[in-house]
């Protein structure tokens, strides 16, 4: 486990603990930006939370990616998570009475072209194409994407719990689910849009 805040990585600690997973987790305190492993070290790599987002410049968010595909290993896969700008529309409206200012962040073209909002903290928010275009450029073969919230995103969470619990409504929906979440329409509106990777045996790595 690789993380940049002191925090998470004691939570991670906790958890490890309570799995009895000591001897087969490492935890280390870093930047993604700059990696600190050898080329080639590890068969996959998997960056869940939208760390992508986290990182506003542009010049970085590639660094990063490129320094993901340094460290996995020739045909290891890698899997990028990162928010979707079309779906941070939808959660400016969806979050309206709570959080107005989120909203207000979108209304100027200039400030939505930029992709950066500043809620509870500051995120990046990708265009569509623009995390597996970094996939690309770092000499990845994207295999899939997939819109992880999918057409729950933004649906009634009371509705959403019903069906979980309804052992005739739940085989279905989650089927329904599983077709649909990588449907580029569907991705459009997920939150949180995942890339499927791969380092192919030829190397060819960059920043673009």
């Amino acid at each position: 486990m690789f993380d940049l805040l002191y925090e998470m990585l004691q939570l991670g600690q906790q958890k490890v603990a309570e799995t009895k997973m000591q001897e087969k987790v490492m935890l280390v305190e870093g930047n993604i930006v700059t990696l600190p492993y050898k080329d080639n070290s590890f068969d996959a790599v998997i960056s869940l939370g939208a760390p992508f987002s986290h990182i506003t410049d542009s010049q970085a968010r590639s660094s990063a990616v490129a320094e993901i595909a340094r460290v996995v290993k020739q045909g290891g896969q890698v899997f990028l998570t990162g928010l979707v700008r079309l779906a941070c529309y939808r959660g400016a409206v969806f979050w309206l009475k709570h959080d107005p200012v989120f909203f207000e962040q979108i209304m100027n073209a200039d400030d939505r072209a930029c992709g950066v909002v500043d809620g509870s903290q500051v995120w990046y928010n990708f265009e569509t194409g623009e995390l597996e275009g970094l996939a690309k450029c770092a000499g990845l073969q994207v295999i899939d994407r997939v819109g992880c919230e999918g057409l729950a995103n933004h649906l009634p969470v009371e509705n959403l719990e019903q069906i979980e619990a309804d052992e005739r409504y739940w085989p279905a929906w989650k089927e329904i689910l599983l077709e649909t979440c990588n449907e580029p329409s569907i991705i459009g509106i997920s939150n949180h849009l995942l890339v499927v990777a791969c380092k192919p045996a030829a190397e060819r790595f960059g920043v673009c």
